[in-house]
C-alpha cells in the first residue's frame, strides 16, 4: 500500500513536469485559433492532442518507463499531464476572447482642420465654415426652391476651430435644420474648412400637419397682414363659426410675402378645421377670418414679471455713448449677440464688444434708460 502512494505521489510530480510544455503549447495553439476563428476547440479534442504529447514529453525526459512494476506511476504522469494541457488550452482560449478586437481601428484619431483652414480661426477660437460648391437635392426629396437654395449657399457658419470634422459636421447639419426649416440635410466637411451640403426643403404636405380627427377646407376670405400658417383663426360664414388652423395662405407669391405670410387683403386661405364642421365650409363662397391668440407668450410673461418689479427693458448697441453705462449698477445686461448670430445670456464684460446688440433690464425711469431712450429718439439726452 505504502509503494502504491508512493507511486502516485511520484506520477503527480513527474506529470505537472512532463505536462508543463505540453500545456503551453497548447495553450498558446487555442488563444490563436480562437482570435482567428472566434470558435474554441472541444475539451475531448484537447486531450487527444494531450495525450501523445505529454507521453512523448515525458519519455524524453525520462521521468517514465513502461515497465510493469510502474504501469501506476505511468498512468498517473499521464493524466495530470493531460488534465494540466486542459487546463492551460481553456486559459489561452478565454484570453483570447477577452483581448479588444480592431485595435487599430478603435485609436484612429479624428479627421480635424487642415493647416490652411487653421490659420484664418478668429480670437474666439472660431473657424468660419462655407459651402464649397452648390447645395445639391437630396436623393429621395423634392428639389430646393432656387431662393432657399441661393440662401444656403450664401451663408457661413461659425464654429469651434478644435473639434473633430464630423462634429463640425453635426453641428452644421443641425444648425441648417434650425434655421431653414429643413426636412433633411446631409453635410461633409473637408480639412479646408469647407461644407458640401445636400438638403431637402421644408415638407408642405398637407396631410403631416392635419390633426387625426381634422381635414383640410380651402376657403377665400379677407386676411390679415401677416396672417400665416400655424395661426389659430375662428371662421365665420352664414352665421356659423368654426375654429381653425392656418395651414397654409395664398394662391400664389403675390398674395404673400417672402416669408410665406399673408400680405393683406383678399386671398385663398387653407384651414385644418374639425371634420365635423368641414361640409358646412365646402360650398362657401367667401368667409370672414378671425385671428384668435394661442396663449400668452413666455416673452410677454417675462416682460410683464420685469415690469411689476420697477424694471424696464431696452435694446441698445454696444459702444454708443458712454461705456461704463453697461457696468452701471442701474442697469443689468440680460443678453448680447453672439458672433454666430445667436445669443449669450448674462453674458461677462469682456463679450460686450462694441457694435453689438445687447438687451438690458434697469431701473424704471432712471438716468441711465433716459439717455438710452434720448439716443434712440435722436436727441442728445440732456
Amino acid at each position: 500500500m505504502g509503494d502504491i502512494a508512493v507511486e502516485i505521489l511520484l506520477g503527480i510530480s513527474f506529470g505537472l513536469l512532463a505536462g508543463m510544455l505540453p500545456a503551453i503549447a497548447l495553450g498558446v495553439l487555442h488563444a490563436i485559433v480562437t482570435s482567428v476563428t472566434d470558435r474554441g476547440v472541444p475539451a475531448s479534442g484537447t486531450a487527444l492532442l494531450a495525450l501523445p504529447s505529454v507521453g512523448a514529453s515525458a519519455s524524453y525526459a525520462d521521468v517514465i518507463a513502461f515497465e510493469t512494476d510502474l504501469a501506476a506511476r505511468c498512468a498517473v504522469v499521464l493524466v495530470v499531464g493531460v488534465l494540466l494541457s486542459v487546463f492551460a488550452a481553456s486559459q489561452g482560449e478565454r484570453i483570447a476572447r477577452t483581448l479588444p478586437r480592431n485595435v487599430g481601428a478603435a485609436v484612429r484619431p479624428e479627421r480635424t482642420l487642415s493647416a490652411d483652414a487653421i490659420d484664418g480661426i478668429d480670437g474666439l477660437g472660431q473657424v468660419t465654415v462655407r459651402p464649397a460648391s452648390r447645395v445639391r437635392d437630396l436623393e429621395g426629396h423634392p428639389p430646393l426652391p432656387p431662393a432657399l437654395r441661393t440662401r444656403i449657399a450664401d451663408d457661413s457658419w461659425r464654429f469651434p476651430a478644435d473639434l473633430p470634422l464630423s462634429e463640425i459636421a453635426s453641428r452644421l447639419e443641425a444648425t441648417l435644420v434650425t434655421e431653414y426649416d429643413l426636412e433633411a440635410v446631409s453635410v461633409d466637411i473637408d480639412p479646408q474648412g469647407r461644407a458640401t451640403i445636400a438638403a431637402a426643403p421644408p415638407s408642405k404636405a398637407l396631410a403631416s400637419r392635419l390633426r387625426a380627427d381634422h381635414r383640410a377646407v380651402s376657403v377665400r376670405a379677407i386676411a390679415p397682414t401677416g396672417l400665416s400658417p400655424g395661426d389659430a383663426v375662428v371662421v365665420h360664414t352664414n352665421g356659423l363659426s368654426v375654429d381653425g388652423t392656418v395651414l397654409d395662405v395664398g394662391a400664389g407669391p403675390a398674395e404673400t410675402d417672402h416669408d410665406g405670410t399673408a400680405a393683406g387683403g383678399e386671398t385663398r386661405i387653407t384651414l385644418g378645421v374639425p371634420t365635423a364642421d368641414a361640409g358646412e365650409l365646402l360650398g362657401v363662397d367667401r368667409a370672414h377670418v378671425v385671428v384668435t391668440s394661442d396663449g400668452t407668450t413666455s416673452a410677454f410673461e417675462a416682460f410683464r414679471a420685469l415690469s411689476r418689479a420697477g424694471r424696464s427693458v431696452r435694446k441698445v448697441l454696444v459702444g454708443e455713448g458712454d461705456p461704463t453705462e453697461l457696468r452701471s449698477d442701474d442697469v443689468d445686461v440680460l443678453a448680447v449677440e453672439a458672433l454666430d448670430g445667436g445669443w449669450l445670456f448674462a453674458p461677462a464684460h469682456e463679450a460686450l464688444e462694441p457694435g453689438r446688440t445687447a438687451f438690458v433690464a434697469g431701473t424704471t425711469g432712471s438716468d441711465v434708460l433716459r439717455r438710452f431712450d434720448a439716443r434712440r429718439h435722436g436727441d442728445d439726452g440732456s
